[in-house]
């Protein structure tokens, strides 16, 4: 855990261009921002409102308005800065406004470009950034932020860039190849798994190393017209790009040692679908785990995109907030306000109620500092993209984005994630993820508790690692398949449930397994949706040679888990595979996210979501802690003891007040 301690949250709003272009709506947006002081202290001026790299001169221009508009907002109270967009550039929009000129654009592998975006690795054009970023330090910004443009993938219309002659070159040299586009696009999809994946591998490589380089031309760039600015980055999952976060945050500081922001993010931008806060939760944590311990103002990007208020409640972008700062970051970075000069009227419950909040955001931030969420893990690695669709098209098809995220699933039922190896009490292996990890490294997997899917088993076995799963796939039923829980005392409560997923409807094969010795527990069977004949296993666990043990789940092993019996199983079979060891979870039925983290006392702090639209009454949670009473803190910092009401082994029982739905409390034992 790294030890960081914070009195407040970092907050920060992030403008768009004609909120400060013109004195009279400038000083518009310090009077609001003033009125709602708490809400944020910082303020990013966004340089651009299109998404391409704009000319040199107009970035000049706008880079001297800025300067006087943060020296303005520095009066006020405000630390001020640069949000700088773009750098690379996202796509392409507004061409006739963006940049032209003798640059390398961003080519993909069937030699598609995108004229508003530019490769990393052109000379030509890193000689431009050069003078471009020279330029926003002379505005003498406290920070800049460089924002998500800084990736290799999704630069439409290119196509999985970059595969320019410049960039082919780089790579060829550094692996002793001599690859063209088509040649390298073969070594991606045809051949031998293994050799498939050394080839995709090794360019996710070559794709971090352009970034690291690019980074450090920008920090060489700023810090040698004034060593004490600080750079952020905005990221989303970089998978595709090597995901090299620790190398990258060097790159920005640079070697004086200037601190680092960071801002991760991901798409939710409008709270129909409200699981949306939790899946971006899961993709912040995982990208938060990769930063090194001394990046410590890690600020979520929140954003409201395109800024039609009704699209997203108050009260969702208020919890927003809360369950980043539980997954793992310190602090928001707010792109809430439109894009015109029009009145911020529409906005003012929002920042009152973001101001009201700050206090709950404080305490979030004080008490978890950079420690790490602790739980499940769904097993994955910086390079694990190298694994999508294995037998095919690297590009094109595939379940990748499915593996790594829809195993979290399983959280809702109140059990807490961990987003890397190091806070995981248990790991999930989904799909052909595990095709990342060398034979060592899935032996030592292997070797405490592990929870998988059909479809990994194979893998798994195919690698000679049967003798630690314990199970083997005979078949796979395409229909007309359910499950019904056999009385294993694994399933507790929950004996002779039956749970039917519907192949007809959603397509989900069912994998027939065989146990490889007697030692190996069936704990479901094969059952028809009216008949009474069970038949062959589809879920089991084992415990290995190893001492590992290993639940195989053959039926959907990730969906429609919300039913009672499954509640009740799951929840048990993660204590097993823990050895009791999960620090906390929800053991009442409840539709709840949990994050649960040490304290820098030594004690365990646990965020709460309920996650339904229901109230949660008499929600029970146990935590691993020999504590007698917790304090519960809700979202207006109201704090109410509560006194322990059992034991279950090594863990405490206490049953909580009525949580009302998708709103957060914070429990310190």
């Amino acid at each position: 855990m790294t030890k960081h301690r914070q009195d407040r949250a970092f907050m920060s709003v992030r403008v768009s261009v004609m909120h400060w272009l013109l004195d009279e709506r400038f000083n518009g947006l310090i009077s609001f921002l003033q009125k709602h002081r708490e809400a944020v202290d910082e303020i990013a001026f966004f340089s651009s409102a299109i998404h391409p790299v704009l000319p040199l001169d107009i970035i000049e221009e706008r880079a001297a308005i800025m300067g006087k508009r943060m020296a303005s907002a520095r009066k006020e109270g405000y630390r001020a800065g640069i949000n700088f967009l773009s750098t690379l550039g996202h796509l392409d929009e507004y061409m006739e406004n963006a940049l032209k000129g003798d640059f390398i654009r961003m080519t993909g592998i069937d030699g598609s470009q995108a004229e508003g975006s530019f490769c990393p690795n052109d000379e030509n054009y890193r000689a431009f950034l050069i003078k471009v970023y020279s330029a926003l330090a002379k505005a003498k910004p406290d920070f800049i932020w460089i924002d998500d443009d800084i990736r290799i993938s999704n630069h439409s219309p290119a196509q999985n860039p970059c595969f320019c002659e410049n960039c082919l070159s780089i790579f060829n040299k550094a692996n002793g190849s001599s690859h063209t586009r088509e040649s390298l696009q073969t070594a991606f999809d045809e051949g031998s798994a293994e050799k498939k994946m050394d080839t995709r591998q090794a360019w996710m490589l070559h794709n971090a190393c352009s970034i690291k380089r690019l980074l450090s031309l920008l920090e060489e760039s700023v810090h040698k017209i004034n060593p004490g600015i600080e750079l952020g980055l905005m990221t989303g999952e970089r998978f595709y790009e090597g995901y090299d976060f620790q190398e990258w945050a060097q790159s920005l500081s640079g070697t004086n040692g200037v601190k680092v922001k960071w801002r991760p993010g991901g798409g939710f931008y409008s709270d129909e679908l409200m699981r949306g806060i939790i899946e971006k939760s899961h993709q912040i944590g995982r990208q938060i785990s990769l930063l090194p311990g001394h990046v410590v103002n890690i600020q979520s990007e929140i954003e409201n995109f395109p800024y039609q208020p009704l699209r997203k409640s108050v009260k969702t972008t208020v919890l927003e907030s809360a369950s980043y700062i539980a997954a793992g970051c310190t602090g928001s970075a707010y792109n809430v306000l439109g894009m015109f000069a029009e009145p911020l009227d529409e906005y003012e419950h929002l920042f009152k109620q973001l101001a009201d909040s700050r206090a709950f955001f404080d305490l979030l931030a004080q008490e978890f500092g950079r420690s790490r969420p602790e739980g499940i893990f769904t097993a994955w690695k910086k390079l694990s993209l190298a694994s999508n669709n294995p037998e095919g098209k690297w590009f094109k098809g595939g379940n990748f984005y499915k593996d790594i995220s829809e195993p979290l699933d399983i959280c809702e039922l109140g059990l807490p994630p961990a987003y890397s190896m190091a806070g995981a009490h248990a790991n999930l292996l989904s799909g052909n993820l595990s095709m990342s990890f060398r034979r060592e490294e899935l032996k030592s997997i292997l070797s405490g508790g592990v929870y998988m899917d059909g479809k990994t088993l194979e893998r798994l076995n195919e690698m000679g690692l049967s003798k630690l799963t314990g199970f083997t796939v005979d078949k796979w039923e395409e229909k007309d398949c359910a499950e019904i829980l056999t009385d294993d005392p694994l399933n507790g409560e929950a004996v002779g449930w039956r749970r039917d997923c519907i192949q007809s409807f959603w397509k989900n094969p069912c994998a027939s397994l065989s146990p490889l010795d007697s030692s190996a527990r069936v704990i479901g069977r094969k059952i028809e949706r009216l008949g009474t004949e069970q038949t062959f296993p589809c879920m089991g666990a084992y415990e290995n040679q190893l001492g590992g043990r290993v639940v195989v789940a053959g039926y959907a092993p990730w969906t429609f888990l919300q039913s009672h019996a499954k509640s009740v199983q799951m929840k048990r079979l993660f204590r097993w595979l823990s050895r009791d060891s999960i620090p906390g979870y929800v053991e009442s039925y409840h539709k709840a996210n949990i994050w649960v983290r040490k304290r820098l006392n030594g004690g365990l702090a646990v965020a709460l979501i309920n996650s339904s639209q229901d109230p949660a009454r008499d929600l029970k949670i146990l935590i691993r802690s020999s504590s007698k009473e917790l304090s519960l803190v809700d979202m207006k910092c109201k704090i109410k003891n509560i006194r322990q009401s059992g034991h279950d082994g090594p863990y405490t029982r206490f049953k909580l007040p009525c949580i009302a739905p998708w709103s957060m409390v914070f429990l310190l034992s």
